[in-house]
């Protein structure tokens, strides 16, 4: 009987695969104004005096008929600006009362149809929200391996996905949980390739974890891909299961919805690349 070190963290658990027995590894978990003009005229009246002489009172005429010029050249000229400005002002309303303000009158907008329901094309190519553990992560068919003999596989820590690659293309990506850094229990960083250790499922009795259809890329079964965790009796641990896509949440391995890690385990092939950053 040979035993073989696999799992989802650092401890060991035994796991019967193909006959076989295995040892698995632990899970985490922003004025107008108007002015008037005031005319006033200056009268002066003459009045000759019996002691004066006809020189004063040529000069005193004389001074009267400039004042009264001068008052009458005033006034003339205040009565010229107050005309003026009624005019303008007259001007200006009759102006004022020929402009009317122009009115859009906005026109009835017919508002589309709509239909709630996504069409083919919007669905396609995108992941499934809100995230389902159960289900693909992808709401379309897994790609055909076959015709990407040069697939590999891009795992992203920071934004928990698994990229399924050819060249710079993605032909699929897949919800994830990587391993806990702040905890000191991270996924390693790296290239690695697909080994040949895989199994349905494991349990490890020291972490009380396990997983469905795990598949080893790191240490011949000690870092994984497999399912979200389960308990002794294959039920699936809710609380872990919902971390997926969101969090760092494993003791190292990668964790994979339900689907997901089944397709996986069943198609990627032997010595497929794996980057992880």
């Amino acid at each position: 009987m040979n035993l073989k070190s696999v799992g989802i963290g650092a401890a060991v658990a035994v796991v019967i695969v193909g006959g076989g027995m295995l040892a698995g590894t632990a899970f985490a978990g922003n004025e107008h104004a108007s002015n008037a003009a005031n005319s006033s005229s200056i009268s002066t009246a003459a009045k000759s005096s019996s002691s004066a002489t006809v020189t004063s009172a040529s000069a005193e005429s004389s001074s009267s008929t400039k004042a009264d010029d001068t008052a009458s050249s005033s006034s003339s000229a205040t009565k010229t600006s107050s005309s003026a400005t009624a005019k303008a002002s007259s001007s200006t309303k009759a102006n004022d009362s020929t402009k009317s303000p122009k009115k859009d009158t906005p026109k009835p907008v017919e508002k589309p149809k709509v239909d709630p329901t996504p069409t083919a094309a919007e669905t396609a190519n995108k992941l499934r929200v809100p995230i389902n553990w159960r289900l693909s992560s992808e709401n379309k068919p897994y790609p055909d391996v076959n015709k990407y003999p040069n697939l590999w596989i891009h795992v992203s820590i920071a934004q928990q996905r698994v990229f399924l690659m050819t060249g710079n293309t993605v032909l699929y990506t897949m919800y994830c949980s990587t391993g806990m850094d702040r905890i000191g229990a991270g996924t390693p960083r790296g290239t690695f390739h697909i080994q040949k250790e895989r199994g349905l499922s494991f349990y490890n009795p020291t972490a009380q974890g396990g997983a469905y259809n795990w598949t080893s890329f790191h240490n011949h079964g000690e870092y994984l891909f497999h399912s979200v965790p389960i308990y002794k009796n294959g039920q699936y641990i809710l609380s872990e299961a919902a971390k997926l896509g969101k969090q760092e949440a494993s003791h190292g391995c990668i964790r994979l919805s339900v689907p997901d890690a089944k397709w996986f385990h069943d198609t990627i092939k032997y010595n497929t690349k794996v980057v992880i950053d």
